[in-house]
């Protein structure tokens, strides 16, 4: 399958929450482009039968097919458990999953096979992660916990002690099982791991399925290589706003006044380029198109990303999907 170096990466999510998987891939291959599809106008997937989520899956590939990414990651882990193999067919480039990498760092990193999940009540339901971690570790024991009360703690940006009584009523039936490896399996949970790894303790690691899908995507670009090429902007596509997002510090990938972490590879770059290949300044990290109101994701890309985004164009690529 031929990759072309400079084409996007496509990442797609039920939300604004996979905005922690661009993050940690930006991280990962800063000279990359990246289009972003947050599905919002039918967030949560969970409850929805799983052909709808399919559909979905296969809508948003296309979509970004039509952007012409040269690697799919899916950044929803309730897509991932449901219609992986949907969104392989339909892509005409590699398509990465949060469950397999979930699983893969969580065998890679627990000691005594005591793997726990927190996840979504979907997510958990459909059973995707123990599937995928057995496949891996047959003699694993995975413990899996739905925790309804975080995303909303997130969102609604709770500080300090009524964040920490959120993530203690939501881990405590897990942390009761006594895992050595936890799964974070929502795309809004690593921007609370700070107070998962503090309840569960220092012992407890703490696996976010984007640092996998990273690698993963590292690796899936590696006969093209991932270093720094022709950057232009980045795109994201959101469907609906979510609202009551509250800033909150986290580490930052995007631009910080003058000087962040991408920045500063892309100033070195430069300054690395032979006389004559130089190329035109990077554009924005992020730009954004919505179908719905993009407030909500402009407050995700600053607490996420720290950047500012543009204009933001509306779509809804489920339009003539979706039965009415």
């Amino acid at each position: 399958m031929s990759i072309e170096r400079d084409y996007p990466i496509g990442v797609f999510d039920s939300g604004a929450g996979g905005l922690t998987v661009v993050r940690t891939l930006l991280e990962r291959l800063p000279g990359e482009r990246v289009v972003y599809f947050g599905d919002t106008a039918y967030v949560p997937y969970g409850p929805r039968p799983p052909e709808e989520i399919r559909r979905f899956a296969v809508d948003a590939c296309r979509f970004l097919c039509g952007h012409g990414v040269k690697l799919i990651v899916m950044g929803c882990n309730m897509s991932s458990a449901m219609a992986l193999e949907e969104a392989r067919a339909v892509a005409g480039c590699p398509v990465l999953g949060t469950i397999d990498a979930g699983a893969r760092a969580a065998a890679a990193a627990t000691r005594n096979g005591r793997i726990g999940v927190a996840a979504t009540e979907g997510t958990v339901k459909s059973g995707a992660y123990e599937r995928a971690v057995k496949a891996l570790r047959p003699d694993a024991a995975v413990f899996q916990q739905p925790c309804p009360l975080l995303v909303p703690a997130v969102e609604a940006g709770l500080q300090d002690g009524l964040l920490a009584d959120a993530v203690a009523e939501s881990l405590e039936p897990l942390s009761d099982h006594s895992p050595d490896t936890v799964i974070l399996g929502c795309t809004h949970y690593p921007l609370v791991r700070d107070e998962i790894q503090a309840f569960l303790g220092d012992d407890v690691a703490v696996v976010d399925p984007a640092e996998m899908l990273a690698e993963q995507a590292a690796e899936a670009l590696g006969s093209v290589g991932s270093g720094f090429g022709v950057r232009g902007s980045g795109e994201v596509v959101l469907t609906k706003a979510v609202s009551g997002l509250a800033s909150r510090p986290t580490r930052h990938v995007g631009r910080v006044g003058e000087a962040s972490f991408l920045d500063g590879a892309i100033l070195q770059h430069n300054r690395d380029t032979a006389p004559g290949q130089e190329h035109e300044p990077p554009g924005p990290v992020v730009e954004c198109h919505a179908s719905g109101p993009a407030d909500s994701l402009r407050a995700w890309a600053r607490t996420v990303l720290a950047i500012d985004l543009g204009q933001v164009e509306q779509i809804d690529i489920h339009r003539s999907s979706v039965p009415s």
